[in-house]
């Protein structure tokens, strides 16, 4: 088990100038090959039997600028001037977002994809960044979600290194601005936020939203991959050396404990086909999960992305996304779909990904499309964004 990771590096999905998501690679066509593998087991700890860490959930919560109850041993910290803004600024911030945002995304969730929601147990996340907060308000009932971004998963801090701290706190707070305004985060900049000497990679911010969505944090550690793709211990020898955490926290929803999978890696085709243990793991999930996209750079709409796109639509059984997860032609008649929002053009650094089809999908005559209440995206404005849910007919 972890008490320390090591700090984060910038904000994984770009804002208005510079959106680059999770990974970037030509636009060479890779062949995919088609190998079939038997499925293993992806978890390496049965994990209702996980007994609860209060140290690492107190340094979490911290961390999240929440102060543990009645816990005299984190003065030194909570009673720190840094501290106590951050937490003030933190609380101020997130009540905002929910009254904004959050609050409206749960009510159209559990009026539109009130079924879906409950039934997604198994999220695959690509492209993610450290976003398990959306994921979450989506999906609440989740049992195992995996995260995968090209950030690296990193380590937490000791919590004697905080008690003096003059900038950890401010770099969180830097690194939360632009996913707490505009629901996503910026690739570049977290290319700067994710590797300054504070934070060092994905966990932190991963770890403040499982706590600012009301859970409680049992175990982080490192993880890695065998060969068939079984996901194993860090200690145990492996030839993969995946860049990976599993994360288990006790879901206030469903008062189970629950997994989060995040993979430091490169999903696009030139490196997936090199990459055995990871091909493997991802088609070891079992199928009938829900694929999650959003603020997803377009790539999936790349030749390149083609691997990862077919495990997606033919393993999937729900996709919610928005226009930058996989284009609309890939979606055929086996899919039923549902439109909600608006559908004018992609922001300006994406305008070469217009989807013609997708606009007459968005006619005011198609009657599956339905109202969106709240911005996500990167058209994140009210009355600007689009999702879309694409069900697999039975």
């Amino acid at each position: 088990m972890i008490t320390t990771f090591k700090k984060i590096s910038p904000l994984l999905f770009l804002v208005l100038p510079f959106l680059f998501a999770c990974n970037r690679t030509p636009e060479n066509q890779n062949k995919i090959s088609e190998e079939k593998i038997e499925p293993v087991s992806a978890s390496i700890d049965t994990v209702n039997q996980i007994a609860e860490n209060p140290q690492l959930d107190d340094l979490c919560s911290i961390i999240s600028g929440i102060k543990p109850s009645e816990k005299n041993e984190y003065s030194a910290v909570t009673n720190n001037k840094n501290w106590i803004s951050f937490s003030s600024n933190l609380t101020s911030r997130f009540n905002k977002l929910d009254s904004s945002r959050i609050s409206k995304i749960k009510v159209w969730r559990d009026k539109e994809i009130a079924e879906v929601s409950k039934k997604s147990t198994t999220i695959f996340y690509p492209f993610s960044g450290p976003d398990f907060l959306n994921a979450f308000t989506f999906f609440p009932y989740q049992e195992k979600i995996y995260m995968f971004a090209l950030e690296a998963p990193g380590q937490l801090p000791n919590i004697k290194d905080l008690e003096n701290d003059t900038s950890y706190f401010s770099s969180i707070d830097k690194s939360l601005w632009s996913i707490l305004n505009f629901s996503f985060f910026r690739t570049n900049s977290m290319k700067v936020d994710l590797k300054a000497r504070d934070l060092n990679g994905a966990v932190h911010l991963i770890s403040l939203f499982v706590k600012k969505t009301g859970n409680k944090i049992l175990d982080i550690k490192p993880i890695d991959l065998d060969e068939q793709g079984k996901i194993i211990s860090k200690k145990d020898s492996s030839k993969c050396f995946a860049k990976a955490i599993q994360i288990v926290y006790l879901n206030h929803v469903t008062n189970k404990n629950s997994e989060i999978f995040y993979f430091s890696c490169d999903l696009s085709d030139s490196a997936i086909l090199k990459n055995n243990c990871l091909r493997n793991m991802i088609i070891n999930i079992n199928n009938g999960y829900t694929t999650y996209l959003k603020s997803a750079s377009y790539l999936l709409h790349n030749g390149n992305f083609s691997w990862t796109r077919k495990m997606i639509t033919n393993n999937s059984k729900t996709i919610l996304q928005d226009d930058s997860g996989i284009p609309l032609k890939f979606i055929d008649s086996t899919w039923n779909k549902t439109f909600f929002g608006t559908y004018d053009k992609p922001i300006p650094l994406f305008k070469n990904k217009f989807q013609e089809d997708l606009k007459l999908a968005y006619s005011p005559t198609n009657s599956n499309v339905k109202s969106l209440p709240f911005g996500i995206g990167y058209d994140y404005k009210l009355n600007e964004s689009n999702l879309m849910l694409f069900s697999k007919r039975p």
